[in-house]
């Protein structure tokens, strides 16, 4: 490490181009040395990533083992916790630079209207899927609730995904095609 220099820096001058970045990720440009900054601390664990909440969100879907749970749509509430950095969305003021949260919520009330579940996780697992295939968070947490009786407040699931990162896929020993 240089005399002087943090280390954050250092290790932003010494870093490969090969950074680990999801898809997102692809506007990044290395000319200013705050962005690699941001970088550098994201993957070292410190937080820089800005958060964007939608809390308790009512939809109907049709949920359950057996036909007859399937035939008329139950109420659900939907969290979701998106890890997003929204830091060029905050300085241009502009809405695409973001997830658009309104959009969001409408295509979550409209996501069940054609379709069955046997299974709230499955539901859960899709919702997350959704919304990291159209909004581009790095990291989605849907919590789903669901209010299946009288004595009991409610059932919730928890799913969590990520964006994949394909510069962590190791091709194996033997994928070296053939020559």
């Amino acid at each position: 490490m240089a005399a002087g220099s943090t280390g954050a820096q250092a290790k932003c001058n010494g870093m490969s181009p090969n950074i680990r970045l999801g898809a997102k990720h692809k506007k990044f440009s290395f000319r200013y040395k705050k962005t690699c900054l941001e970088i550098v601390s994201r993957y070292n664990g410190d937080s820089q990533m800005s958060k964007i909440n939608i809390v308790e969100l009512e939809i109907f879907c049709r949920v359950g083992i057996s036909d007859e749970a399937r035939e008329k749509p139950q109420r659900f509430l939907v969290t979701l916790d998106m890890d997003y950095d929204f830091s060029s969305a905050a300085i241009s003021d502009r809405i695409n630079r973001t997830i658009d949260y309104g959009e969001l919520m409408d295509r979550l009330k409209h996501f069940g209207e054609r379709r069955t579940w046997k299974l709230m996780e499955t539901l859960a697992t899709d919702i997350a899927n959704k919304v990291l295939k159209d909004f581009h968070p790095e990291r989605v947490t849907v919590e789903l609730k669901r209010f299946p009786a009288a004595d009991v407040r409610y059932v919730s699931v928890l799913v969590t995904r990520e964006q994949l990162v394909f510069e962590d896929f190791k091709r194996p020993w033997w994928w070296g095609g053939w020559r």
